[in-house]
C-alpha cells in the first residue's frame, strides 16, 4: 500500500518489482558435434535454461592453452550467437574452452571443457565439468 498524501488515506496502488538475476550456465555440446580442422575449432553451446528474467543474453567464449601445468592467457570473444569459430590453434595442444552467459543481472558460472587436439582433423575429449548433450 502507498500513502496518497493528496487524499490523506491509503490507496491500493500496485507496485511491481522486477528483479533480474544472472543467467544459468550455458551447456557446451560434445566436441563431436563441432567442427575441428587443422587449425580451427567451432565451439557450440546451448542457451541456459535459466535466463535470470532477462532473455537478452550475450556470451563470452574464451580459451587458453594448458600445457605442462602452465596456464596461458585467455583469448576472449563476445557474441550473441550460440557458437564461435576459434582459429590459429595448434593441433597438438590441450585447450580449455569456457562459455559465460551475460545479461543485465550479471554473469553465469562458466560452462567449460578441456579438449586435446592430438592429431589433425580429430579431437579427444579429455575432461568435462558440465553435463553435455549431443
Amino acid at each position: 500500500f502507498v500513502v496518497d498524501f493528496a487524499a490523506g488515506a491509503l490507496s491500493s496502488r500496485h507496485i511491481f518489482l522486477f528483479f533480474v538475476g544472472a543467467p544459468g550456465r550455458p551447456v557446451i555440446y560434445w566436441p563431436e558435434s563441432c567442427l575441428l580442422t587443422k587449425d580451427s575449432f567451432t565451439l557450440k553451446w546451448r542457451r541456459p535454461e535459466e535466463t535470470g528474467g532477462d532473455k537478452d543474453i550475450s556470451y563470452t567464449a574464451r580459451y587458453r592453452v594448458e600445457k605442462d601445468n602452465k596456464k596461458g592467457p585467455w583469448i576472449t570473444q563476445t557474441t550473441k550467437g550460440l557458437q564461435y569459430d576459434f582459429s590459429n590453434l595448434d593441433n597438438k595442444v590441450q585447450y580449455k574452452f569456457e562459455v559465460i552467459a551475460k545479461n543485465k543481472g550479471g554473469e553465469s558460472q562458466p560452462g567449460e571443457r578441456y579438449i586435446q587436439t592430438n592429431f589433425p582433423g580429430g579431437i579427444f575429449l579429455k575432461r568435462t565439468s558440465v553435463q553435455c548433450y549431443p
